[in-house]
């Protein structure tokens, strides 16, 4: 009598090792795919961080944006009379250099595809969660979007915990 040279057995034990090993690869892809787009956020506001500093630096202060608003928005924002970029250097005549690196729908999108926040005037102060004269709050609301942060609402400090923000050290 010949013998087959698996039993059933043995081919599902190595078929449950492979499905079980596929997940662990699946899950890991999955922890990547998150710290990238962490990663990606982080970069998008330290570079939104220096072009407002530029900004302020030129002008002698921030842009002001009274209610919560994405920053996209506040970038590409014209003039009403004179149909110019709000958001311009006064050297360029309007060609507008901060944003020069911020062009494309994307461009003021956190890793999640959602707009990065803007606030000013602060309401938070990372050393002592309170009110920080003449600073500006820039968040992204994380991978689970949802708002633990809401100027002029939320107890200051209040952040989800997924929440990336220019006050809180990570």
């Amino acid at each position: 009598m010949k013998r087959s040279p698996f039993t059933l057995v043995e081919l599902l034990a190595v078929i449950a090792i492979i499905i079980i090993l596929v997940g662990m690869v699946i899950g890991l892809a999955g922890i990547a795919r998150e710290k990238a787009a962490e990663s990606k956020t982080k970069m998008k506001m330290k570079n939104l961080e220096l072009l407002l500093e530029k900004y302020k630096d030129e002008r002698g202060a921030y842009p002001v944006a009274e209610t919560r608003q994405d920053i996209g928005t506040l970038l590409n924002a014209t003039d009403a009379t004179t149909g110019k970029p709000k958001f311009f250097s006064k050297e360029s005549n309007g060609a507008r250099p901060y944003v020069s690196d911020l062009t494309g729908p994307d461009s003021c999108k956190d890793g999640w595809k959602k707009q990065i926040q803007y606030y000013r005037p602060s309401v938070i102060d990372a050393t002592h969660l309170a009110p920080q004269a003449g600073a500006y709050d820039l968040w992204s609301l994380g991978p689970n979007q949802a708002t633990g942060y809401a100027p002029g609402t939320a107890t200051p400090g209040t952040v989800d915990g997924d929440d990336l923000c220019n006050w809180k050290n990570d």
